[in-house]
């Protein structure tokens, strides 16, 4: 797999033969200012989703966000990435 400069659209297979699909953050964007430091478009954070699993992983980070709110903290977040990868996993793209 590899990241496209858009960071929009990760790639699955060979130069030669790729599928598309959309790119998802394993932790969100709206936590990456718990991890100062960690670049949160960092490739270990990145995975080829097919879109209808991208859409239910992002319902379950917004409820995640809605029940938090802004005294989510870095564990919290973490947490629920752990949950969301075990949960998901079999689905994701990793870069080879």
């Amino acid at each position: 797999m590899r990241v496209l400069a858009s960071g929009l659209t990760c790639l699955k297979g060979s130069d030669d033969f790729a599928v598309a699909r959309p790119c998802g953050h394993r932790m969100q964007l709206e936590f990456a200012h718990l991890f100062s430091g960690a670049d949160p478009n960092r490739i270990a954070n990145l995975v080829g989703l097919n879109p209808r699993i991208h859409v239910q992983i992002n319902r379950e980070w917004a409820a995640f966000s809605n029940q938090y709110g802004r005294t989510v903290t870095a564990q919290d977040v973490l947490r629920k990435a752990i949950e969301i990868d075990r949960a998901y996993g079999p689905h994701y793209v990793y870069p080879r």
